[in-house]
């Protein structure tokens, strides 16, 4: 089995998505379901983390990121088999521009 481990970026993500969802939209309830969702999604994935699809983008596929669907959020992961860790690396809205995002993570590091 694979461990998992959320980067600091990743774990803002899922912090402010939170935050947002409970304080601007008032749903507490759709806050707790996301993460419930990102936990249960997670654990079904760390036998065979592979079965995430690689995203689209050719730059980020050379990375080796891929990409869970979790309600309308997208966690981006990047599995690394010497470790057996699945690291989550960023966690955005769906219809955010995610391979920019994603693309100017990863040039800076």
């Amino acid at each position: 089995m694979y461990s998992v481990k959320f980067s600091r970026t990743a774990a803002q993500d899922l912090d402010d998505a939170h935050d947002y969802i409970c304080g601007v939209l008032k749903n507490p309830t759709a806050a707790a379901n996301l993460v419930l969702e990102l936990e249960s999604k997670l654990e079904g994935i760390r036998e065979f983390p592979d079965s995430c699809g690689l995203v689209q983008d050719s730059y980020l596929k050379s990375l080796g990121i891929r990409f869970l669907l979790v309600k309308n959020f997208v966690a981006f992961l990047k599995v690394e088999e010497s470790l057996k860790e699945i690291q989550v690396v960023r966690f955005l809205y769906g219809k955010r521009q995610w391979a920019e995002i994603l693309q100017e993570k990863t040039s800076d590091s």
